[in-house]
């Protein structure tokens, strides 16, 4: 939908704004979309806390278990392949 002559268009510092404030939530993403995020060279505007939260999610869900102990990323051995 195109805003109309009434609406502003969103700029791109106020879509940072918002993408700033919204929080990481690994649990609304599939596990493949988590994967994808942990297993970058760069985890974008993750910080090293949400990386760790995907890691966690996924561990939980119990996928890329064998991947993700090839990388060193299960620190506690909680999630035992």
């Amino acid at each position: 939908m195109v805003p109309g002559p009434d609406l502003p268009r969103i700029t791109t510092r106020t879509r940072e704004k918002i993408l700033q404030t919204t929080r990481f939530n690994p649990s609304e993403l599939c596990s493949r979309k988590l994967w994808q995020i942990v297993n970058s060279e760069q985890a974008g505007p993750l910080d090293s806390a949400d990386l760790q939260r995907a890691i966690s999610e996924l561990a939980a869900r119990r996928h890329y278990l064998t991947e993700l102990a090839e990388m060193g990323k299960l620190g506690d051995s909680s999630h035992q392949l």
